[in-house]
């Protein structure tokens, strides 16, 4: 292969982007540097719409799928203490995420453009399962869980922060 214009051999090139274009000129990837200087390859649909990325976010790893309009609709990210998916639908005010962390797997159901957290369903660290409802402002109404002996309990909490927890009466006393 010769060096010419359409071919150029090269053992390393330096650049601070790269941006690919198709034979109209369009660009349909770039590999380029964020503003917090972390790499970053984006992928274009015809339209010059983002539809992938891939990068590091404060040095970890990030990858977003986007929809035709730009929106982005699943990230998957990886840091020291937690590895997620986040899913959500232009459509819907809603999303979920699916969480690793150090203490324990969740998942976690949110409502609103402000990511209002509405339920929860967890592994705690001491390995019993957990799940949470909040309220439209995303405080706790209802905690089903197991308490360090292993009996399951429910507590219900109002607005103000009353409430009540149930336990199931131990057996073989007089209920």
């Amino acid at each position: 292969m010769s060096d010419s214009p359409d071919h150029i051999q090269a053992k390393s090139v330096v650049a601070q982007s790269f941006i690919l274009t198709d034979a109209t000129g369009r660009r349909r990837a770039a590999m380029v540097l964020s503003e917090s200087d972390q790499p970053v390859i984006a992928m274009f649909d015809n339209q010059g719409v983002m539809r992938a990325e891939l990068g590091l976010a404060n040095d970890q790893p990030q990858l977003t799928l986007y929809d035709k309009d730009g929106a982005p609709r699943m990230m998957l990210a990886v840091s020291e203490n937690m590895s997620a998916i986040a899913l959500n639908h232009s459509a819907s005010d809603g999303d979920v995420g699916v969480y690793v962390k150090n203490t324990g797997p969740a998942v976690a159901m949110s409502h609103s453009d402000k990511h209002v957290l509405k339920a929860m369903l967890a592994i705690d660290s001491d390995g019993d399962p957990l799940l949470k409802l909040c309220d439209t402002d995303g405080e706790e109404r209802v905690t089903l869980a197991f308490t360090p002996t292993q009996s399951p309990f429910l507590t219900l909490t109002d607005p103000d922060g009353g409430g009540v927890s149930l336990e199931p009466p131990k057996r073989g006393g007089n209920v």
